[in-house]
């Protein structure tokens, strides 16, 4: 109760970076669709408002915020983009959101594809990409294998 009356933003279902009201507020598509997950694959909080909420959210995310197979770092809440980065961890999250998205199976294929060519390498994966697809972030943070990991489980669920 406390996420929904305070992060997130009523028009459109987003998680907020800032509590609502804050000067300069943004949210992350990444964080859209990890959130997502975890309230959908909860028994306790799905079918909840902020479930709802971000089940709303997934749309205007995924179509302001996922051009090109790229999920981008930073939009604000009209859905400008403030930083176009791209990051391995969001885009292990909107793959992972997507197997619990019903009629998502191509787009999800797509997606995988994406992660692969895009982040993994034979020593590993390239943390963040610049808007332009440079790689901007080579090193390989402590918390990246997580989302990797979770991924992979949300995609041996969805039998992929």
């Amino acid at each position: 109760q406390a996420l929904e009356a305070h992060f997130i933003e009523p028009a459109h279902g987003l998680m907020l970076e800032k509590p609502r009201g804050a000067v300069d507020n943004w949210f992350e598509p990444g964080h859209q669709f990890e959130w997502f997950y975890l309230l959908h694959t909860s028994p306790l909080l799905r079918d909840t408002p902020l479930h709802a909420s971000i089940d709303r959210a997934f749309g205007f995310a995924e179509q302001f915020g996922v051009k090109n197979t790229a999920v981008l770092a930073m939009l604000n809440v009209d859905g400008r983009v403030l930083d176009a980065s791209q990051r391995i961890w969001a885009q292990a999250e909107y793959l992972r959101a997507l197997t619990l998205r019903e009629g998502s199976e191509a787009k999800l294929a797509g997606q995988l594809g994406a992660l692969s060519a895009r982040f993994l390498r034979d020593a590993g994966w390239y943390e963040c990409r610049g808007g332009d697809g440079a790689v901007s972030r080579d090193d390989m943070p402590s918390t990246t294998p997580y989302h990797l990991a979770t991924c992979l489980e949300g995609l041996n669920q969805a039998n992929f």
